[in-house]
């Protein structure tokens, strides 16, 4: 069967603790005022790993030679649901792979940045193994 590898990036978040934020200019200086700690973005999305790697399975089924990278964006809201994600850009030619990718982030749980929205631009490296 064939295999398939997703890998996290770092992560930018916007709205972040700034010592653990890679300064970003995608982020407004008045949006890095918030809690959440890249570190806790990342633990959350590795453990939904497997979602995208289902939609990623999904892909490779329509066009076998899909790989490339995904970057999304989302908001949090302040209690911690996703208020909204887009796919920022693709490399996967397969449309439906973007919509089922957004469709998971938006069913994520993150801890509750404080009293302001977090944006955050998270790429994800997406692989065939043999």
């Amino acid at each position: 069967a064939m295999r398939s590898a997703v890998r996290s990036e770092v992560p930018r978040v916007c709205g972040a603790r700034q010592s653990t934020v890679i300064r970003d200019p995608m982020c407004a200086p008045a949006e890095v005022t918030g809690l959440l700690d890249a570190a806790v973005v990342r633990r959350v999305v590795r453990a939904n790993l497997g979602q995208i790697r289902h939609c990623y399975e999904r892909a490779l089924e329509v066009n076998p030679a899909a790989e490339g990278a995904i970057a999304m964006r989302w908001v949090i809201g302040n209690g911690g649901d996703v208020l909204a994600a887009a796919v920022e850009e693709s490399s996967i030619s397969v449309a439906s792979f973007g919509e089922c990718v957004t469709a998971a982030v938006r069913r994520w749980r993150f801890p509750v940045p404080g009293d302001t929205v977090a944006t955050v631009h998270y790429p994800f490296t997406l692989s065939r193994e043999e």
